[in-house]
């Protein structure tokens, strides 16, 4: 993906983040999939499925001349919370030597995170997490009954929120 001027006109970017092939990792992306289905989502608002890629995306992003005002990520994670259970997780309270136990697939990156806060790249970057179910040791689409549920709950807040 090439940010840049083409998304001048950007000025919030949702991003969801998960491997839809491993079931309730893919609920960042099955969150995006339901916003774009259920809501008016205005021009200045950049919804993306990133799937596994989302440091790519974060790296454009600090690299580009666009400014945000809001960059909001939308993940899975297994912090031994009631599955389902929505999070809102504030980089500054992510342990430095804990990074990669945030996340199920280590990304995003919190290195990233920060560095777009300190480069002034964007006035805030908010993290949403689902505490996900049992993740499946093969293959397997879709999300659990508890997980599943959680989209739309937080897909309405964020769209009451941050995109209305």
């Amino acid at each position: 993906m090439n940010i840049g001027k083409e998304f001048s006109n950007v000025e919030k970017i949702v991003i969801g983040v998960g491997n839809i092939l491993f079931g309730d990792d893919g609920f960042g992306p099955k969150v995006i999939e339901y916003l774009k289905s259920n809501y008016d989502i205005k021009e200045n608002v950049l919804l993306i499925d990133a799937g596994t890629a989302v440091r790519e995306i974060l790296f454009d992003i600090l690299l580009s001349d666009i400014r945000l005002k809001e960059i909001l990520l939308i993940d899975s994670v297994d912090l031994r919370r009631k599955p389902g259970e929505i999070l809102e997780l504030k980089i500054p309270d992510i342990p430095l030597d804990n990074i990669d136990r945030y996340e199920l697939h280590n990304a995003p990156s919190t290195n990233l995170l920060r560095e777009l806060l300190l480069k002034n790249k964007a006035d805030s970057v908010k993290i949403f997490a689902c505490q996900v179910g049992k993740l499946p040791e093969e293959i397997k689409i879709g999300l659990s009954r508890e997980v599943e549920e959680a989209v739309p709950i937080l897909s309405d807040s964020i769209y009451k929120s941050f995109l209305s």
